[in-house]
């Protein structure tokens, strides 16, 4: 499960803002996201795990290339194309990807969230 108490950074240090009126569906437990910002590079599918507490998962597969979906009944990700289901931290937990998936810090400021997205 994800850290919940994580220390918000700057836009400098690759922290990336999603403001929780453009996702409204963050603000409760077992809502998710796709959230794309092209220009930080960042593709990833955000969830509300439990009461501030976030997930932040790279969006596609790492066997197909297929866009992951969040299923809250399991707070599992998987893929739609061969049935590839990850946990919450990333880890493969069904195949056939074998290669576990990037995870990204994420943490609260006020109204918004934010996703460290390494420089």
């Amino acid at each position: 499960m994800s850290d919940c108490t994580v220390e918000v950074g700057t836009a400098a240090e690759g922290w990336v803002e999603l403001p929780l009126a453009e996702y409204p569906e963050l603000r409760e437990p077992g809502g998710s996201a796709n959230v794309t910002v092209p220009s930080a590079l960042l593709y990833v599918i955000v969830a509300c795990v439990s009461p501030e507490c976030w997930v932040a998962l790279w969006s596609t597969c790492t066997h197909g290339a297929c866009g992951l979906e969040w299923r809250p009944d399991l707070q599992l990700a998987e893929c739609p194309c061969h049935g590839s289901v990850f946990e919450p931290d990333g880890t493969v937990l069904l195949g056939p990807a074998d290669r576990d998936l990037a995870v990204f810090a994420v943490g609260r400021r006020g109204d918004s969230l934010w996703v460290h997205r390494p420089l």
